[in-house]
This record gives structure tokens, sequence and C-alpha cells, in this order.
């Protein structure tokens, strides 16, 4: 595991590419696959990305997408544990589906009151 420390007010994108060529170095890697999440999910940092020739799986929400791209996916009929494809404008989307987390379904906060909700649910 690796990282770098850069000053609070630099951007992500002055950053992205500069610590995996750094990594690369350090660790001695070819090209890492990057893994990230939804906040490293901008255009500017895909093309970066595709333009420094790094493979990539970035973590995206339905809520992000297009209109017309959202009504695709809620066509689609998707089981929890199966993913589905389909081609986006640029890229290829997996979607997968998890059912919500119970205490974030009724918004608890109290760990302890999610904990007995379940168990009452199963049982």
């Amino acid at each position: 595991m690796g990282y770098e420390i850069f000053e609070g007010n630099t951007s992500e994108s002055k950053t992205w590419i500069p610590v995996l060529e750094s990594f690369q170095k350090r660790f001695e890697l070819e090209k890492p696959i990057v893994i990230a999440d939804t906040a490293l999910l901008s255009q500017q940092n895909i093309d970066a990305l595709k333009a420094e020739g790094y493979q990539y799986i970035l973590g995206e929400r339905l809520k992000n997408e297009s209109d017309e791209v959202k009504s695709r996916i809620l066509g689609l009929d998707i089981k929890e544990g199966y993913p589905v494809q389909l081609q986006h404008p640029n890229r290829r989307l997996i979607i997968t589906y998890s059912s919500p987390d119970l205490s974030t379904l009724f918004g608890l906060r109290n760990i302890g009151v999610a904990n007995q909700l379940i168990t009452e649910i199963k049982s």
C-alpha cells in the first residue's frame, strides 16, 4: 500500500496520473488496473486514464447517469448476485444490484436497533 500527500487545495485531476506513475516506479509495476469510487469519476479523470493507456474500473451511481441511461438500466431484469452489462455511449457499464442494508433502508443510526430489526425479520 502506498500513498502520497498533497496540499488540501490540490485537485485529484492534477495528481491522478503522477501518483499512478510514481507507484509504478516505486513498486516496479507495469500499468496497474485502476479501481476507484465515484469521487474520482470525472470525465477529465477518465480522459486522463485513457490517454495514458490505463485500464480502469470506476464505481458509479445510477443517480449520476442521464435520464436515457437510467431508463435503460431500470428496464433491465437485474437480480441480486447476477451482474448485467450495458453498452454506454463511451464505456461499458456492469450493473449489479444489492438489496439495501436495513439500517440504511430505515435511516437508523443506532446499529443495535438495526441488528434487532434484522433478527426480528429473520425469525
